[in-house]
């Protein structure tokens, strides 16, 4: 604490002559303690300390319009937050999160300086990996409608949401309330006579509202106005909703530490690179469901490379349920209940071989409301990955970590079981014996270990076996008291950490029950295969509302190796030309202007807004129950229907859709290849990950579009850039700067 921090403290600890105030005497003090400090910077801070002490002491709790003051609920969150992190604190047995975080800030500098099996790093780069998690959740419109149709403007007219439980108690705090979205005022206070404005409040619930069962609420509020001179103040009628408990999600990242690629300190060889997993886990342990959950992903990208070295890194895909790898960057997981976990591996290349280290994670929260409170994870964190291993008897994934930095060894301490997170401690265990016989390329190993420990073990044992890749055939244990137990393949794996080392270690994975005491191991592995070594590199890893709320998480990587390695590829197109003979239908989807329709309504949770018709019925079609809109172009609103019963004219509207047909003759046309298309604009759908890109050609815009197997088309903006994928086309025009395609000259 800096001794500027104690002279704040001083002052507004409520001794003074003016209370929480800070006096003139008392900033003059803190100008004194801090010599480096702006004058202007302190006068500031005092100003809006003084100015929320003062409007907090007259029930003023929120700042309104410009003013300079602290928000109360916000700075009750931030306090409880720090309640909540001395209390996990102070549970871990520190004193407190101060202590906590002294503690750990020495550890990570012990870390830096500890003997490391890996000698002769000679580069570092850092990779940064941002995923987008998102989700549907609870959210609730208030809407206002004022129909002024007296002959004096409605004025000064102000709205106060007031939130109550059913034993009527105030319980705005325990909501987000956006700001109030107008429309048809006139200087954001007053109607105009004979018109009429409406009001609209998104409000979403904390997760105080609901902790653990559905909670009823009750929606109201006071009115006030002027007209004509006369000053009204209405009660509004409160409306009764009911607000369901909040998912509460742990992310956890399982990042392999190890890297397979070109090893650079083997001359006239370049050995292929082996795919490695970043595994994302999401638990629910909250009371309520994440609904219509995903998790999509970038490319990682490279944000340091200080030394130039020619390295990629490159993401080929996703595995989901222990399926094939499919070339994919979006995982659509559903719904995710109370007490459940689902699991994403995505798949990586890097050209070069090495080591990950120095994780890690940052969460940022995207929600309509902008409130960092509505953030509904509460823990992320990262591992370094040694591998995935089976739990011998129910044949359920494991991961095996490095998660105790103080761990001399560099070894893995602990055990996470994939399908609750549930962690265990790993003992390290010394081999007695060892045998390895080679023939023909094929190995077979015996290991002995003495041991009285039960639980989770991990050994490694060194070989004079020459570097190379052995797939593991066949992985066996046996005791005096037992028969051979047969165990996952995947608890057994040849490999050397140290990249400098000619000659395999062998690593098993095991859990032993309370009765062992001598095991013997018995390895059987394949033939040779073309040698791959590793070196050393570093990472750090990264993570909506009909409210949408999406996370993002960045995660930076560090990798270090050793040499470069350039690649060109060059690719060659042909057109062809193709001459058909057909008849052609085409359906072109009209809107009819000025009507309004009616039929029976979609519910949504709150007003649907689309800037255009075609992008209302965008909307429509990503429903299966929709099949008419009804769009209105001042309030932007978009209605969605699931039958059409008829309708009334009135301006502003537009509803359909009205589908004209025309049949052109049979004749000859010739259809040229598609290409990109100058100077034209598509129109359609767009592919389900909206994100729009930056590409610096039309061309990258193209090849982005090819790594999504929804993309079918692409809009690209020749003034800043801009990327937009298609999964479907329905129309285009000209429109200069665009380009679009592929289009052939029939489209």
């Amino acid at each position: 604490m800096t001794q500027f921090d104690r002279s704040f403290l001083n002052a507004v600890d409520g001794d003074s002559t003016e209370g929480k105030l800070i006096t003139d005497e008392e900033a003059g003090d803190m100008m004194d303690d801090c010599n480096d400090c702006s004058e202007d910077v302190i006068t500031s801070i005092i100003e809006r300390w003084n100015t929320t002490m003062a409007n907090w002491k007259h029930n003023i709790l929120e700042p309104t319009g410009n003013a300079n003051m602290m928000s109360f609920a916000r700075f009750k969150s931030l306090i409880n937050d720090l309640k909540k992190q001395n209390e996990y604190s102070v549970a871990k047995g520190y004193g407190d999160y101060l202590d906590m975080f002294n503690t750990n800030y020495v550890i990570l500098e012990n870390y830096k300086k500890e003997p490391s099996e890996e000698k002769g790093v000679c580069a570092v780069v850092r990779i940064k990996l941002v995923q987008t998690l998102a989700m549907t959740r609870e959210a609730f419109s208030a809407q206002l409608e004022i129909k002024n149709n007296d002959d004096n403007p409605i004025e000064n007219i102000t709205v106060r949401i007031m939130i109550t439980n059913k034993n009527n108690e105030m319980s705005n705090t325990k909501f987000s309330i956006s700001n109030a979205t107008i429309v048809n005022f006139n200087d954001d206070s007053s109607v105009l006579s004979k018109t009429t404005g409406s009001m609209e409040w998104l409000i979403i619930p904390y997760y105080e509202a609901s902790p653990e069962e559905t909670t009823d609420y009750y929606i109201g509020g006071e009115f006030g106005y002027s007209i004509g001179g006369e000053t009204v103040s209405i009660v509004l009628t409160p409306t009764k909703i009911s607000v369901v408990p909040d998912p509460r999600l742990s992310v956890h990242y399982f990042w392999e530490k190890y890297v397979w690629g070109d090893n650079p300190f083997t001359e006239n060889v370049t050995e292929p690179s082996k795919p490695f997993a970043v595994i994302a886990t999401i638990r629910n342990f909250g009371f309520g469901i994440a609904y219509d959950m995903s998790l999509s992903s970038g490319q990682p990208e490279i944000i340091e490379n200080e030394k130039g070295l020619l390295v990629d890194f490159k993401l080929i895909g996703l595995t989901l349920d222990d399926g094939e790898i499919e070339p994919k960057f979006e995982a659509n997981l559903g719904d995710l209940g109370p007490k459940s976990i689902s699991t994403v591996k995505w798949w990586m290349n890097c050209t070069l071989q090495g080591i990950f280290k120095n994780f890690s994670i940052n969460i940022k929260n995207k929600n309509p409301n902008g409130d960092p409170k509505l953030s509904i994870i509460d823990d992320s964190q990262v591992h370094e990955l040694f591998q995935q291993v089976k739990e011998p008897e129910s044949n359920e994934t494991m991961y095996l970590v490095r998660k105790r930095f103080t761990n001399e060894t560099l070894a893995p301490d602990t055990i996470y079981y994939s399908t609750t997170l549930i962690t265990d401690n790993v003992t390290i265990l010394e081999a007695e014996e060892i045998e390895t016989n080679e023939v023909d390329g094929s190995i077979q190993a015996t290991i002995k270990v003495r041991t009285n420990i039960s639980g989770p073990v991990y050994l490694k044992a060194k070989t004079l076996i020459g570097k190379r890749i052995l797939p593991i055939k066949s992985l066996t244990k046996a005791n005096h008291s037992s028969s051979e137990i047969e165990l996952p393949v995947t608890n057994a794996w040849f490999v050397n950490y140290n990249y400098k080392k000619d000659v395999l270690d062998i690593h098993i994975f095991d859990i032993l029950p309370s009765n062992s005491d001598s095991i013997v191991y018995t390895i059987n592995a394949g033939k040779d295969n073309i040698i791959t070594s590793t070196t050393q590199t570093t990472t750090s890893t990264p993570t909506s509302t009909s409210t949408t709320t999406s996370t993002s998480t960045t995660t930076t990587t560090t990798t270090t190796t050793s040499t470069t390695t350039n690649t060109t590829t060059t690719n060659s197109t042909t057109t062809t030309t193709t001459t058909t003979t057909t008849t052609k239908t085409t359906n072109t989807i009209t809107f009819k202007p000025n009507w309004q329709m009616k039929g029976k309504r979609i519910p949504t949770k709150k007003p649907l807004k689309s800037k255009t018709v075609t992008s209302c019925w965008t909307r429509c079609e990503r429903k299966k129950s929709c099949n008419f809109i009804s769009w209105f172009k001042r309030g932007k609103t978009c209605t969605l229907f699931a039958t059409y019963t008829g309708g009334r004219k009135k301006a502003g509207f537009y509803s359909g859709p009205v589908i004209a047909t025309t049949t052109t003759t049979p004749g000859t046309t010739t259809c040229s290849d598609p290409v990109l298309r100058k100077n034209w604009i598509l129109m359609g759908m767009k592919v389900a990950d909206k994100t729009i890109i930056k590409t610096r050609t039309a061309t990258a815009c193209w090849a982005k579009c090819q790594l999504n197997p929804e993309c079918s088309f692409i809009i690209w903006k020749k003034r800043n850039r801009l990327c937009t994928r298609l999964a479907t086309k329905w129309g285009g025009k000209k429109k200069r700067g665009f380009v679009s395609g592929l289009l052939s000259n029939c489209d």
